[in-house]
């Protein structure tokens, strides 16, 4: 199964109409329908009764429905979470000339890594990588 079939299915289910969900998730009626007799052949049983009114649920459908529902509500939020982290993420850089910021970097960058270990401290100058790890 396919997570935008059961997008598709959720769409369809609530607006009873495979017309409205064709227009709404730029598709065909008919690619729409496929999508819906994919899954459906999937599961082992059809979820839609398919009139010309429109779709209303199967007793198989309507459990399906309350599933397919809660999982697109728990990706959703997941995503949310993911973004909200995403955005919390803050980049450090140091950067020096000359042989004075070979002698200081190194120390600076050591006294990072001790404080916050979880944090990831990328060294780009082969002559600063040298010295910090002289130091440890």
């Amino acid at each position: 199964m396919l997570l935008r079939q059961m997008e598709l299915f959720v769409l369809a289910a609530e607006s009873g109409s495979l017309s409205k969900v064709a227009k709404q998730a730029f598709l065909s009626v008919a690619a729409v329908s496929q999508q819906i007799t994919s899954l459906e052949k999937e599961i082992g049983a059809p979820l839609f009764i398919r009139t010309n009114r429109g779709v209303q649920l199967t007793q198989q459908g309507e459990l399906f429905y309350i599933d397919a529902k809660s999982i697109l509500r728990q990706i959703k939020q997941a995503l949310q979470r993911a973004k909200e982290n995403a955005s919390d993420l803050k980049r450090l850089v140091l950067g020096g000339f000359g042989s004075d910021a070979n002698k200081i970097l190194p120390s600076v960058f050591l006294k990072i890594v001790q404080e916050y270990p979880v944090v990831s401290v990328p060294l780009i100058s082969t002559e600063l990588k040298k010295s910090f790890y002289h130091l440890i």
